[in-house]
């Protein structure tokens, strides 16, 4: 998108809008600002996401200045800016675009991102800085590789060859870099850790020693004619902004240096006593007398109020030049100090937010163009964004001062440039053959709360037999004699959370997964053949005295017939200490049901309210039953165990079914036969009485000598049909409660003519055996559609009766009322769809009223195949077409 503005330069302290205009959905304004006669130019975005926005930029000023880059822009970030010459018209032209879709940094940029674990920021945005000196890298990759020198090898070339973001899960945490992955740290703490660490791990002291160790001359120049130098090492530079009394030391880099070197004059009370000439007065002071190659200088912005004992962030403007000459902060009296004084910026870290929280991203500049490193994004930036937006203080022209400024800097020698980037870096032998080496990692499963919630089959997971759906899990890889610890700690990253971690070795007492007990564990080495439920709390639990219990709930709902049924649903865990009675408001308040009975699912036993939970035990479960609905639970908990699932599979489809354990071999046919109501419906493979087959893990229940279906072989509970060439399979749900598609409960699979109606179809669902397609009685059959639509695609299509149904997807039949209707689709960051799209009925004219309708108060955006726009209140619901999609921002 281009776009132009004329204006001519603001008087002093006020400012000049240009009229907002949209990119792809997006609004933006450009402005200009006269503060003190200092002119500052920004793009300022309009909108509300807290979601990135990455953009691509150009911008030119009078046809003389160009600044173009890439921007991040979002609530948290709203505007770009830097400082342009004061003239008296300013002629500016803007070229921006949004980037949607996946970003990939390695091809855009050269260079691959690192994921943050959950406060990693800082190790990130270090690594990144001592990654790209390539003299660092090949000193590393030169040693031997061995221990935590091997984990720092194998991840830097990783950065050198991946083409996505890294996990440096094993870094961070199986190697004690830091053990806790959710704690804000700093980053100047984590880099002496880190230095000190590889001149210990790799015996080669030089590798720090000659890369960032300088040495200062502390004197005293005496007027009696003596002198006294004292040196000391150091490994970075820190700079003070404000000093204990909170009173403002500098505002730029050169003027730190000469306070910092300028000499204390030693006179009339405060006399110098010499060792040979007694009280004189003198000249104390501290110069460099040794220059590393690479300067790590550190802006104290942390300090602490001794009044209160709380620790706060400094974020006064402090201003530093991309290129310093330390000569005049150097000992004249050493010449080697004085030969190569000149240094080049390299790295600025930022640091955005407070003293105890915040998130930390560099900047580097590498062959004179400045990269943004953010944890898994890498772009390209201006000059501008990196230094000039990061001194800190107040905002140009908003009444606040900044979260976010320059933290730490490296700057490297100028003559030294040449060895410290761009050298070739060769990997010896050895070395390349430890890296390449696969650990013998094995994985764990983990089940974490989201993999079991709604989960419809007995007991609290299913990992091992195909008669009940399968639940999720998570691996976590291991190495043998792993505790614990690392256990802990690997979780916490790929769970992503802060919360307190509880770990339960599941113990199954059958295969079927029905009678499962959980086993706290505390400590030890973990036993890499079991399976582990994870508890997540914000709080400590005694699970010596509280009990980990599963909740579900039964509802008496339509269950249709052979289909899996979602009448029994898994809710949650919950850590229960007393009696039940002491418990049931608050299951009453979580369920959702009133004065409901109380079951336990292992005998069906309804409990008291003075049943005491104490004697349950770990895993165990409650099923939370309306008060009238008893005997439909008991029938429901029967039939639930006399029947099982199996995976029907028919050319490059498939669907399951729940199916009576004791049917008989003959009438399997016939049984999917009428559950796709389709006579044409063969199994494939023949069906031989005799035969002794096994379902998966069902030993234990098999007849010998039956001939039902346990007697026959089933890999995996499946079975191979055909039907006739000119026929498909599709599948259906029904929607006639007008929700997204989304929360369709289940679908129901058809067989139909390649080449059938509409009508064809819907003439079949009304004899089809599915209860849940009953309601399509009440509605007239010219208001019935069936729509088409594709999971994570803007594909959108509804067919009428007469239409020829050509399906691409899954399949909803629907009423249309006599009401406005609009496409609609949930989408995360750069627009990526999730789920299915699906048709919205309102009365709204406005997003505003759109938004009281159906409680939306998430970002909306219009999308008419060619941009994105932004929604706002007023805006009018008649701008949607039949192509126009309402995208909903979901998390």
């Amino acid at each position: 998108m281009n776009f132009s503005w004329k204006t001519s330069c603001p008087s002093k302290n006020e400012l000049s809008n240009s009229k907002p205009f949209t990119a792809q959905g997006n609004e933006w304004k450009i402005l200009i600002s006269n503060k003190y006669d200092k002119i500052y130019l920004s793009l300022e975005y309009l909108g509300t996401s807290y979601f990135d926005i990455f953009t691509e930029y150009v911008i030119t000023v009078n046809d003389k200045r160009t600044v173009r880059g890439n921007f991040q822009f979002s609530q948290m970030y709203k505007d770009f800016g830097f400082y342009v010459d004061k003239v008296d018209e300013y002629n500016i032209s803007l070229s921006i675009s949004v980037l949607s879709g996946h970003y990939d940094s390695r091809e855009v940029t050269g260079y691959v991102g690192l994921r943050n674990l959950g406060a990693t920021c800082y190790i990130n945005s270090f690594l990144q800085t001592i990654f790209n000196i390539k003299k660092f890298r090949a000193d590393i990759l030169n040693c031997e590789p061995v221990d935590k020198i091997l984990v720092l090898q194998k991840l830097f070339y990783k950065m050198q060859i991946e083409e996505d973001p890294l996990d440096t899960t094993d870094f961070v945490l199986s190697h004690v870099w830091d053990d806790n992955i959710h704690l804000h740290q700093d980053i100047h703490e984590f880099s002496k850790v880190f230095f000190d660490t590889i001149e210990k791990e790799s015996k080669k002291k030089e590798i720090i020693e000659d890369l960032i160790q300088g040495r200062v001359t502390n004197y005293i120049k005496a007027s009696c004619g003596c002198t006294r130098k004292i040196k000391e090492n150091f490994q970075d530079i820190q700079v003070e902004i404000r000093d204990f009394f909170n009173q403002k030391m500098a505002s730029n880099l050169e003027e730190s240096f000469r306070k910092y070197t300028k000499p204390e004059i030693l006179n009339e009370t405060n006399k110098y006593r010499c060792d040979e000439h007694g009280l004189v007065d003198a000249e104390k002071g501290v110069l460099f007398s040794k220059l590393p190659p690479v300067l790590f200088i550190l802006l104290k912005r942390f300090n602490m109020d001794f009044e209160t004992g709380e620790g706060y962030k400094i974020n006064d403007y402090f201003e530093f030049p991309d290129v310093v000459d330390m000569k005049p902060y150097c000992d004249e009296e050493d010449e080697d100090t004085t030969k190569d004084t000149i240094y080049t910026l390299y790295s600025i870290v930022v640091h955005k937010g407070g003293h105890d929280e915040g998130h930390f991203y560099v900047y580097i500049c590498i062959n004179n163009q400045w990269f943004k490193f953010n944890d898994t994004i890498v772009s390209k930036v201006s000059k501008e964004e990196a230094m000039f937006m990061n001194f800190g203080g107040k905002h140009p022209y908003k009444k606040h001062t900044k979260e976010y400024s320059a933290y730490y800097l490296v700057y490297l020698n100028k003559k030294e440039i040449p060895d410290l980037l761009y050298r070739e870096i060769p990997i010896p032998e050895n070395v390349m053959s430890a890296i390449l080496k696969k650990d013998e990692k094995i994985p764990v499963k983990i089940i974490a709360q989201d993999d079991i919630r709604m989960y419809n089959g007995p007991g609290f997971h299913n990992l091992h037999t195909f008669d009940y759906s399968l639940t999720n899990y998570k691996e976590v890889c291991l190495i043998d004699g792993d505790d614990l610890r690392v256990f802990k700690n690997k979780i916490e990253a790929i769970l992503n959370t802060k919360c307190k971690v509880y770990v339960f070795k599941i113990e199954d007492k059958d295969e079927k997964c029905s009678s499962s007990e959980l086993i706290p564990f505390y400590s030890g080495v973990v036993d890499l053949e079991s399976n582990y439920f994870v508890y997540k709390s914000y709080g400590d639990i005694n699970f010596n005295q509280s009990k980990l219990l599963f909740v579900k709930i039964f509802k008496d709902d339509v269950w249709c017939d052979n289909t899996v049924p979602t009448n029994l649903t898994l809710l949650f865990p919950i850590h229960l200490s007393g009696t039940l009675g002491d418990n049931i408001h608050s299951l009453i308040e979580k369920t959702g049901k009133y004065n409901p009975g109380i079951y336990l699912e292992s005998n069906l036993r309804k409990l008291d309210l003075d049943f005491n939970l104490s004697n349950l035990k770990h895993g165990d479960i409650l099923i939370v039953v309306d008060q009238d609905k008893d005997l439909q639970f008991i029938d429901f908990m029967t039939e639930l165990t006399n029947r099982m699932c199996i995976n029907v599979t028919c050319r490059d489809n498939s669907f399951t079914m729940f199916i009576p354990r004791e049917i008989e071999a003959e009438d399997i046919e016939k049984t999917i036969q009428n559950y796709l109501s389709d006579d044409s419906i063969v199994i494939v493979d023949n069906i031989e009485e005799e035969e002794q087959f096994k379902t998966a893990n069902e030993e234990s229940i098999l007849e010998k000598n039956g001939k039902n279906l346990n007697s026959r072989t089933l890999d995996r509970n499946s079975l191979a049909i055909g039907f006739d060439s000119d026929r498909k399979l599709i599948y259906l749900g029904q929607s006639f409660t007008h929700i997204d598609y989304n929360k369709i409960i289940h679908v129901h699979p058809f067989v139909v003519f390649e080449n059938g109606t509409v009508e064809d179809l819907i003439k079949k669902i009304l004899v089809s055996p599915f209860k849940c397609f009953s309601s399509l009685q009440q509605y007239n059959l010219q208001d019935i559609r069936i729509v088409d639509a594709i999971n994570g695609m803007l594909y959108l299509k509804s067919y009428t009766l007469s239409n020829k149904f050509t399906s691409q997807g899954m399949n909803v039949i629907q009423a249309f009322p006599d009401k406005r209707y609009i496409k609609g689709a949930y989408y995360i960051g750069l627009y990526k769809i999730i789920g299915y799209p699906f048709f919205i009925f309102t009365d709204s004219e406005t997003i505003y009223e759109f938004r009281e309708e159906f409680k939306i108060f998430q970002k909306l955006v219009k999308f008419d195949g060619n941009e994105y726009r932004e929604l706002y209140n007023e805006d009018r619901m008649s701008m949607f077409g039949d192509e126009t999609y309402l995208l909903i921002e979901t998390r």
